[in-house]
């Protein structure tokens, strides 16, 4: 029974694995400050492939020489129109506190597909890219001009980066153990400490 809860459950899992690689890739950067995380609570067994529970946001850290505070959000509660519309369950809301009330704070749509086979980072970006651009129409309070696609490794970790203007999108893979994450985690730390802010 357990085997069969994560084989058609198993999207959810991956997009657990990923918040908590969000997390401990923002918590290995040398210039983070962990400010506030919620209690993550573990179950014995999986709910629809879920295996923690936590409160919204689950980890905010200040990036002292980056200069940004980042929340990591995983299925918010109220996701905003732009990000629902985006049809991410997982965001990264990006605040510059040197900056005015005229730049609003930035949020990242993170996407976190997952397949029996391997997914193409190219066509992937191309894709998110192009949702990004058809939901820039919508208002908000939070500028969306930014989107990560975190896919599982499978024969490398690679990753890309596709641009539109103002809106980019970074495809990377990670997997779960050994250099396929020490990569993916690595690519990660790049993107969060990246000119979201270019452009604006």
């Amino acid at each position: 029974k357990a085997l069969d809860d994560l084989w058609a459950w198993q999207a959810q899992t991956w997009t657990d694995f990923c918040v908590l690689s969000i997390i401990l890739a923002l918590d290995e950067m040398e210039e983070s400050e962990l400010i506030a995380q919620s209690p993550i609570i573990w179950r014995t067994e999986s709910y629809t492939g879920r295996w923690f529970e936590q409160e919204r946001p689950i980890a905010v850290f200040w990036l002292r020489e980056t200069g940004r505070i980042v929340e990591v959000q995983s299925r918010p509660e109220v996701p905003g129109e732009q990000l629902l519309a985006s049809r991410a369950h997982v965001a990264l809301r990006i605040i510059d506190p040197k900056r005015s009330d005229d730049h609003p704070p930035r949020r990242v749509s993170v996407w976190t597909p997952h397949a029996f086979s391997e997914l193409d980072l190219h066509s992937s970006a191309n894709e998110c890219l192009g949702r990004l651009k058809e939901i820039q129409r919508l208002r908000a309070t939070d500028v969306l001009h930014n989107g990560l696609i975190l896919l599982p490794a499978m024969h490398k970790a690679d990753s890309v980066t596709k641009k539109d203007g103002k809106i980019s999108v970074s495809a990377i893979e990670i997997g779960p153990s050994g250099k396929f994450l020490t990569q993916g985690i690595s690519a990660l730390q790049e993107f969060i400490e990246g000119d979201i802010y270019k452009g604006s």
